[in-house]
């Protein structure tokens, strides 16, 4: 019962949703970094892969096992990923975090 009630308080005290399906379609080929964060706010993790010729930066933003990556290619968007986890992936992605700060391994 704890289980279920920290799986479900959790992501109503994680704050504004950035990770939605309405948000990923907003978000289109060819579009630049600064157009794609007034969309989604500030990244969660930034990649800069430069080569020779090109230069790649994949960007992620996730919110508990939601994401949405998105890779622009000389400055410009090029693809994009989103995952938005079911119930159960929820569930578990919580489970794992709380039963990892009380010290509980979890398979």
């Amino acid at each position: 019962m704890l289980l279920g009630l920290a799986g479900s308080v959790a992501p109503i005290c994680s704050g504004p949703n950035r990770i939605t399906q309405e948000n990923f379609d907003r978000i289109h080929e060819g579009m630049s970094p600064e157009e794609v964060r007034k969309i989604l706010g500030k990244d969660d993790r930034q990649v800069h892969v430069p080569t020779s010729e090109v230069t790649t930066e994949v960007d992620r933003w996730q919110l508990g096992p939601n994401r949405i990556v998105v890779r622009f290619t000389d400055g410009r968007l090029d693809e994009k990923d989103l995952h938005l986890a079911t119930a159960l992936e929820i569930l578990q992605w919580y489970a794992k975090k709380g039963a990892a700060k009380v010290g509980v391994k979890w398979p």
